[in-house]
């Protein structure tokens, strides 16, 4: 017979249904949390460089095209810098690749101190760097890289176990005028790189369409020099 004075098991499989349902409702919340950390940080890695922390080719290419985009349909100039070091070979060859990976990323320190909120830095392959510069003139543009120029001679300069490194740009303006491809102004800012290395390096030059491309004789890099 039931005693009407003892609870009956109603209330206590109750509670234990809603412990066990708050319980499995919580652990999904932490694995779907989980998840979706691990796929920021695989996003992150997919678009980031590992020694720099700057953006990879693969993310780059992506900004620049969105950003040609934008800078056509609005009729607003902007620029692309290539940036190369000069002599960088020398610096693994005589004190390894750890050095040569910590001179990268001072270059990187570098970049990010000049750089604005909007624009794009990215290390592109080697010693190679790529900067968007959106909503920006080409006097901007040619300011900016000079400055950039000076502050790695400055920085370098001030590292005693590395040789004193300089920096080479090449700079291509987008957005007014002709409309350009993507493949067409990586083409021009790498034209006006290798003007600038050319020209005996440490320095920044700009890309002209009146001026014809040199031809591989009468490039002043010689082949196996480093760049």
């Amino acid at each position: 017979m039931r005693d009407p004075d003892r609870p009956g098991v109603d209330l206590p499989v109750m509670i234990a249904i809603v412990g066990l349902s708050l319980a499995a409702l919580l652990a999904a919340l932490v694995l779907v949390w989980s998840r979706n950390e691990r796929m920021q940080e695989l996003a992150v890695q997919a678009s980031q460089d590992p020694l720099t922390g700057l953006k990879n080719r693969r993310r780059f290419e992506e900004d620049l095209r969105a950003e040609l985009a934008r800078s056509h349909r609005y009729g607003v100039a902007g620029a692309l810098l290539m940036l190369d070091l000069d002599h960088f070979k020398r610096v693994n060859d005589t004190l390894g690749h750890p050095a040569g990976d910590r001179v990268l990323a001072e270059m990187a320190a570098v970049l990010r101190a000049r750089a604005r909120e909007t624009d794009v830095l990215a290390r592109i392959g080697g010693d190679e760097f790529a900067i968007v510069l959106p909503r920006c003139e080409l006097a901007e543009a040619e300011e900016v890289s000079a400055e950039i120029i000076a502050a790695i001679r400055e920085r370098m300069s001030a590292e005693p176990d590395v040789p004193p490194l300089t920096a080479s740009i090449g700079i291509a303006v987008f957005g007014v005028g002709e409309r350009l491809s993507y493949e067409s102004v990586l083409g021009r800012a790498d034209t006006a790189l290798y003007a600038a290395k050319g020209s005996g390096r440490d320095r920044v030059e700009t890309f002209d369409a009146t001026v014809p491309k040199l031809q591989a004789g009468e490039m002043k890099i010689s082949v196996g020099e480093p760049r």
